[in-house]
């Protein structure tokens, strides 16, 4: 994310939660066991990842200055200093460890957490994964909200469902729409004095998830789902899903080529 943005946006800093080595020579990988669905899922993952992202990553220069962490260090003394000297005028967050006091109270409503799935209905880890595999592909998607101390419960800024298109699996849909998402982050931080916030109005319960949540049982129904063309059978009512879980959308963004 910190790269992408980076060729538009002068970023000041990136604490990127991985070693320099996985951020810069992204490879496909071919694993050793062949029985483990659960982990051929993830592997997956990985490889349209790099079927997706891997070019763009080899062929652009990184002006996001990355400074690379370990999981969970972004809250630390040094590296809340480090941010604190900075004084950024915006702090976005994507797919990161949990950011705690006190870096929310020093930059109230200016940290954008990217959350990859639609709050209120599907909040926690793997969202979109489990929003798939129950069927729900309506609740599939990107928020864009200021990050408060809750799990994926800050005021919502923007959201996007994913785009489902015939014969797609899930590697395809999520891609397409993190794709999507470094470009509306663009939009969303050079045009910050135009967001307003609203939130969802709804009156369905949602879901939280945890990482132990994915488990192979949900992995195989994911699986079966789609391979009983469960994609091309939503296309057919999109529109009635969709109107039962309204989303928040800033329509100048939405509006914008």
């Amino acid at each position: 994310m910190g790269l992408a943005l980076s060729q538009n946006i002068n970023v000041q800093a990136s604490f990127v939660e991985s070693s320099p080595e996985d951020s810069s020579n992204p490879a496909p990988i071919v694993p050793e066991i062949l029985t483990d669905p659960l982990n051929l899922h993830l592997v997956a993952r990985h490889n349209t990842e790099y079927d997706y992202f891997g070019p763009f990553i080899k062929l652009s220069e990184d002006k996001s200055k990355p400074i690379f962490i370990s999981r969970g260090e972004i809250n630390i003394e040094r590296n809340v200093e480090m941010i604190t000297k900075l004084n950024p005028e915006l702090i976005v967050t994507y797919g990161c460890s949990i950011i705690k006091e006190p870096l929310l109270k020093l930059f109230p409503n200016r940290i954008i957490n990217v959350h990859l799935g639609l709050s209120p209905y599907y909040r926690g880890s793997g969202t979109n994964f489990h929003a798939m595999a129950r069927g729900d592909f309506q609740c599939v998607g990107v928020t864009y909200m200021f990050m408060d101390a809750g799990i994926d419960t800050g005021p919502i800024i923007h959201q996007r469902r994913a785009e489902f298109l015939p014969f797609d699996n899930p590697h395809q849909i999520g891609n397409r729409l993190i794709s999507q998402t470094v470009f509306d982050v663009d939009k969303l931080v050079r045009n910050f004095s135009r967001i307003t916030v609203s939130p969802v109005i709804t009156t369905v319960k949602g879901l939280v998830f945890k990482r132990k949540d994915a488990t192979p049982e949900v992995n195989a129904t994911l699986y079966r789902l789609f391979e009983s063309n469960a994609v091309i059978e939503y296309l057919k009512i999109r529109a009635e899903r969709e109107e039962q879980f309204p989303i928040v959308e800033q329509s100048w963004l939405r509006d914008m080529v």
